[in-house]
Order: C-alpha cells, then structure tokens, then sequence
C-alpha cells in the first residue's frame, strides 16, 4: 500500500512538472522557460546547470513506471532557445545529470540488465562516450563532480556511491558502500566487479 502511494505521489509530482519547467525571477515570480510536453513522454527527471546558466534537463518516463523515450535538452537561460542533444527513442530514459566547468555534461542512464546504461560523457557538439567501468551499474542516479575532477555516482539499487575520473583515464569503482539491500523478493550483491 504504501508503495503505492509513493508511486502515484512521484507520477503527480512529474505531470505536474512536465506541463512547465520554471525559473525564479529576482522578483522571487515564477516564469515558464520552457514547456515540456507529457503527451510525448517529456518529463524532466534530472536538471543541472553550467556557468553560463544554461540548463540541461534529462526527460522521460522513470523506468519504475515502465521507461520508454529519454533524451537530454538544452535550455538558454531565458528559455528562449532549446536543443535535443541526445535522444534515446526506445528508452531507457537518462536520469541524473552533472555539468563541468568546461561545459562537458555527464549523464546516467539505467542498465536494467539491458545493454546500453551507464554514465556517459557528452563534450559540446559531440557524442555521448560510455565512461569506463559504468556498464556495471544497475541504476545510476545522482551524478556530482568534485574540484579535483572526480565523478560521483549514486547507484540507488546496491545503495553505493561509485567514483571515477571524469575523464574516463580508470574505470569507476565502489567507493561507498553500506549493507546490501534487500527487498522482498530480491537481494542484491554487496560488491560488484568492474
């Protein structure tokens, strides 16, 4: 019952932000900077930010409600411009997203046991590069960069935070990890070889 209620409050929660994606005006109003439309499967899930303002937003419908189409646009500040940068027609649909200073923009993709998940890396003008060791990871989430260019990764499914070079010169590693999860029909490894 209670999984229930999580998954309609998530499927409320991404309707309600498929239909406008906002920005805060100095006012503290909102304004709309860029529609995105439900009806072709564009619900943001992920959303980052570069320097310059620009945004990055990863849509799709989660795979817990059956994935399908994913892609990752870009968005001018003012919203007045906005570019597919990849598409994923068939699914599975990016998740988290992390943007460098130099502009390069890193993304997760579930891995479901299907070929194709990861994290990737997408240099502007580009196409997406699978990082190395990131193929192992069961659901890549939350993607985050350190000062001394590191990539973290959450991976929700084995509750493990994994670590790379952003450039991809080593493969990804568990870097933090706590008991192995365990659900009721399932309980996942502890470890993971790379």
């Amino acid at each position: 019952m209670k999984k229930t209620y999580v998954v309609l409050l998530v499927l409320v929660f991404a309707l309600a932000v498929a239909y406008i994606s906002i920005q805060a005006k100095e006012s503290g109003g909102l304004e709309v900077v860029h529609a995105f439309i439900a009806d072709n499967n564009e619900l943001p899930e992920g959303i980052t930010i570069d320097k310059t303002g620009e945004m990055f937003v990863s849509v799709g419908p989660p795979f817990f409600v059956g994935g399908g189409y994913g892609a990752i646009w870009k968005v001018s500040p003012d919203g007045s411009e906005s570019t597919r940068l990849v598409e994923y027609p068939a699914g599975p649909a990016p998740a988290g997203l992390a943007v460098a200073p130099s502009g390069t923009v890193y993304y997760a993709v579930p891995n479901l046991g299907n070929p194709g998940g990861g994290v990737f890396r997408l240099e502007d003008g580009g196409e997406p590069e699978l990082l190395p060791g990131t193929e192992s990871m069961f659901v890549p989430n939350g993607l985050a960069l350190d000062k001394q260019g590191n990539l973290f990764v959450s991976d929700s499914a084995i509750g493990a935070v994994w670590r790379m070079p952003a450039d991809g010169s080593e493969p990804a590693e568990i870097w933090l990890q706590h008991e192995p999860v365990s659900y009721t029909h399932l309980t996942l490894p502890t470890k993971r070889i790379v």
